[in-house]
């Protein structure tokens, strides 16, 4: 059970999100992670940067 101050947004339903990309987890106290994300239309475009990052990582291999 978590008991710390959240300070994050929070929704009524999942169906709001639509769509849901995990970017990013971090450590911020032992046995407590946050994970950072993008919702909605913004997962397209989070999506085609990082294809372009793995096709530019790719191409200097």
């Amino acid at each position: 059970m978590s008991i710390e101050l959240c300070g994050g947004t929070h929704i009524s339903n999942t169906k709001d999100i639509g769509c849901f990309a995990i970017t990013g987890q971090e450590a911020v106290a032992s046995g407590v992670k946050r994970i950072t994300a993008v919702t909605g239309p913004k997962v397209a475009l989070k999506m085609h940067e990082m294809q372009d990052i793995l096709d530019t990582t790719v191409a200097k291999l």
